[in-house]
């Protein structure tokens, strides 16, 4: 029963080495030496081996036992010295190196008494453990005492006092006692509850002043140094109560109370270093502080100074906020700035003389105003002076370029002295006065401008048709959207005799005011050659030659499409010079309606053109448009090409026999849809024709 106790408790060391081993495999071979999971878990692997070691009936088995025994305790040292304890506490690396070799020293000095003395080794393994399980168990109390973490305290320490508990054990495991095996499981569960808990809280970093620091380092410092005295006391003990022991024992003991000494003595010399940084911050910190009180003094005085600027700038500042409430204008802003200068000349304390000057391009002074003393040539070196610029940007000839004020107090000042600042906020003020002058002048003028052109925009909406045309067999309706106030293009049908009715859509190259005045002409062009030609081909060869030589000194030109209908024969001719070709949509057929190439008007003076002609034989749609219908979007990168058009129109007026379908209203609905929609930048213009044949009867008729 005892056997498979042992069996058992071995076995789970082993699993519980196998699973602080695992957690750790993420890591590089070097950080793992610095990981508390897997030396931790090594020296659990390590004690569970070796107990089975010794249970095996070869020697050399049992040799490997025992030195794996002394792993145990190494690993079980260094997993406790790369614990992770609070900022900047740690083991430094000689004192891990130095506990190690003490660690080694004693396990070879009771090596040494056992192969030296045979007949006690059962005696010298128990002393082995406990000098070996004692000298780690203080290290662990260490660490535990140190672990203050805020809410990580128990949870880490149910992990370190596993640990501390196990090594305890540890010096009994020979010990048949179920109690004891009993005790080792719950270790076991400790430490795997722990461990746990530590691997799944998120730790908060805290950033700490240094003297918290400082303190924290030093009751470190002091509890290492307070276990570094037990093992010293310890060591000594043990030299006095096991001196019948052989020489290598005493002197394995003595070699391990010289670094035990070493260690205690390079310890405080550490203490005595940090308790030196602790002075020279403190002695850093009273500096420091009689410095901060000398600048709080010189903060008060600046305050009280500040405060009476502060007074004097709110009664400046009411006098400018009660000029600010009228109307600036050139007839007045010279009165105003007297009347502010004065105000500034009354209210500072110590003012012998204040002036005012505007200047315009050329450094000559346009306005001047002044009160007090004028300085004599002595006293220039005190004059204080502040120019600013009303506006680079402006060049109007009624606003004069700089503000310039010089002033005289009864204390010399420097440029660089805070009262200058009221000098300059009366400068400020000046130029506020004078770009409100240039403002009222500029709003003046844009209002006119804009009132010219809403006339401009009247008059050519009065030139461009707005009501439908309604014939036998034909309807015509003009849609016009101008990009600005008033565009290029121009739209126009005129009814020749009862047979003859023409279309024309123009757009002339550009947009706005240039473009705006040209169609004046065009539009006296066209209707004065309607007075002798008729056919499509002859009004742009006309236009051409009539308007050529105005486009040329312009370098503007001008796309057409001309349409004409035939009441009688019921047929269509069209002519384009650079125009797109119109869109043609029936109950058969949409499309684009094809149609021959012709020059723009105002680039070939004797250009000629190509005339088509369309026998009426169905009903449909004809739109001629300019390209501002097709460039609708380009910016938003939302263009709808022509084959989008078409297949929107058909949709518009679907069915497209149906009569009761208002397919002109259907149409224009869905551009100003569209339209308002995407972002214009060039004219629209839509002539809509809808023809229609008569019905049976009434072609008998």
């Amino acid at each position: 029963m005892q056997l498979l106790w042992q069996t058992f408790l071995y076995i789970t060391g082993l699993m519980i080495s196998v699973y602080l081993l695992l957690t750790s495999r993420h890591l590089h071979s070097v950080k793992r030496w610095l990981d508390p999971s897997f030396l931790l878990g090594m020296a659990f692997f390590t004690w569970g081996i070796g107990s089975l070691f010794v249970m095996h009936a070869d020697h050399i088995f049992r040799i490997l036992a025992h030195v794996l025994f002394g792993g145990f305790y190494i690993f079980m040292l260094m997993a406790f010295q790369a614990f992770p304890l609070a900022p900047n506490l740690y083991f430094e690396p000689w004192k891990k190196r130095l506990d190690v070799a003490i660690l080694v020293i004693l396990y070879l000095t009771s090596r040494a008494v056992i192969w030296y003395l045979p007949v006690i080794e059962a005696e010298s393994l128990i002393i082995l453990r406990l000098h070996m399980s004692l000298f780690v168990f203080g290290m662990g109390v260490t660490v535990m005492l140190s672990n203050r973490k805020g809410k990580v305290w128990e949870r880490d320490n149910w992990l370190l006092l596993g640990a501390l508990g196990f090594l305890l054990v540890s010096v009994f495991r020979d010990v048949g006692d179920q109690a004891l095996s009993v005790i080792t499981l719950l270790c076991f569960a400790m430490i795997a509850v722990g461990y746990h808990h530590t691997r799944t809280y998120e730790e908060n970093v805290e950033v700490n002043d240094e003297y918290y620091v400082f303190h924290e380092k030093l009751r470190f410092f002091l509890r290492d140094e307070s276990m570094n005295w037990l093992f010293v006391v310890g060591s000594l003990f043990s030299l006095m109560s096991y001196y019948w022991l052989p020489g290598c024992y005493i002197g394995g003991m003595g070699i391990v109370t010289v670094l035990l000494v070493t260690r205690l003595v390079m310890s405080k010399a550490r203490s005595y270093r940090d308790l030196f940084e602790i002075f020279e911050l403190s002695r850093n910190l009273e500096k420091e502080f009689v410095k901060n009180m000398q600048e709080i003094q010189s903060t008060n005085d600046d305050m009280y100074k500040l405060l009476a600027m502060k007074q004097t700038y709110e009664r400046l500042l009411m006098a400018s906020n009660e000029q600010n409430m009228q109307d600036v204008h050139y007839e007045n802003v010279h009165r105003l700035i007297e009347e502010i200068v004065k105000t500034w000349y009354d209210t500072i304390n110590g003012l012998t003389y204040v002036g005012l000057e505007l200047l315009n391009h050329g450094e000559t002074i346009d306005f001047e105003v002044s009160y007090g003393s004028k300085p004599v040539d002595g006293q220039t070196p005190k004059l204080i002076c502040v120019e600013i610029q009303v506006d680079d940007r402006l060049d109007s000839s009624f606003s004069s370029r700089y503000v310039k004020v010089n002033a005289l107090t009864q204390e010399p000042l420097s440029e660089t002295d805070d009262v200058v600042s009221l000098y300059r906020l009366l400068a400020i003020h000046v130029r506020g006065l004078l770009l409100r002058c240039i403002q009222t002048q500029q709003s003046m003028e844009l209002r006119l401008v804009e009132q010219e052109m809403e006339l401009a925009s009247k008059i050519q909406f009065s030139l461009i048709p707005r009501e439908r045309l309604v014939l036998p067999g034909l309807q015509a309706k003009v849609v016009y959207i101008p990009a600005t106030y008033v565009g290029g293009d121009y739209v126009d049908f005129v009814r020749i005799n009862d047979r003859y009715s023409c279309f024309l859509v123009a757009d002339i190259a550009g947009h706005g005011i240039p473009a705006s005045l040209l169609t004046t002409g065009l539009r006296s062009s066209f209707h004065a050659v309607l007075q002798t030609c008729f056919t499509p081909q002859e009004i742009l060869e006309r236009l051409n030659r009539l308007l050529y030589d105005d486009l040329s000194r312009t370098r503007s030109f001008v796309t057409i499409f001309v349409a004409v209908f035939d009441q009688e024969l019921k047929k269509l001719q069209t002519s384009r010079a650079g125009h797109p070709e119109p869109l043609y949509l029936s109950a058969s057929k949409q499309s684009v309606l094809p149609c021959a190439h012709g020059i723009g008007l105002g680039l070939i003076k004797n250009a000629t053109y190509q005339q088509n002609e369309f026998l009426i034989e169905e009903d449909f749609m004809l739109l001629i448009y300019t390209d501002g219908l097709i460039g609708l979007g380009e910016r938003q990168m939302d263009m709808m090409i022509t084959d989008q058009w078409i297949a929107s129109f058909t949709e518009a007026v679907s069915p497209f026999g149906n009569a009761d379908v208002d397919r002109i209203e259907a149409v224009e609905r869905r551009i100003w849809e569209r339209t308002r929609s995407k972002q214009q930048d060039d004219d629209i213009s839509v002539l809509i024709l809808d023809v229609t044949l008569p019905k049976k009867g009434e072609q008998e008729g």
